[in-house]
């Protein structure tokens, strides 16, 4: 399988924090608290044999494509966090793959947003118009466009999480991992 490992700094585009970071983790070296892992679950494919026959790149991604992301956090300051949120873009040309969505532990809370993370929900919402009555119904997965996990409580010293989702190419070939 074909992956690639990204280190992240704490951010708030991969980890939102309710309150800012302890006084005396800021003093510390540089810690890693994130990685993140992506694999395309389809690279040993048919398709992707015959790219690689022919010369070219087999970790291009192509159309119908799953890939896995997954992101690893130990939390590696001095004191407990007291409210942690992972927090992943879907990118574009990419759909999320309904039901996908796992953690460990299995208590973190799962919720998606629509609208580029400004509001998340379980299950997000569209207005939908019907002569002319307004009405509310489930929005498709395919519009999902932030995955959010959120820690239920404080994550002690040392604690490690570990989240995961998938997602589907729809567009033209997306590159290489």
């Amino acid at each position: 399988m074909s992956m690639i490992w990204h280190r992240w700094w704490l951010s708030a585009l991969a980890i939102g924090l309710a309150s800012p970071v302890p006084a005396a983790a800021q003093q510390t070296a540089a810690p890693r608290p994130i990685t993140r892992r992506v694999t395309n679950l389809s690279a040993d494919d048919a398709r992707h044999r015959a790219i690689a026959e022919r010369g070219g790149d087999p970790d291009t991604i192509l159309p119908g494509d799953v890939l896995r992301y997954r992101l690893y956090f130990r939390n590696v300051f001095p004191a407990a966090l007291p409210l942690l949120e992972l927090r992943e873009r879907v990118p574009q040309g990419f759909e999320y793959v309904p039901g996908s969505a796992r953690s460990n532990p299995a208590e973190l809370i799962l919720a998606y947003s629509i609208d580029g993370g400004a509001t998340y929900h379980a299950q997000p919402m569209l207005a939908v118009a019907h002569d002319a009555v307004r009405s509310f119904g489930p929005a498709p997965p395919r519009l999902y466009n932030v995955i959010r996990f959120k820690a239920p409580g404080a994550v002690p010293r040392g604690a490690r999480i570990t989240v995961e989702f998938r997602i589907r190419a729809v567009g033209p070939s997306s590159g290489s991992l």
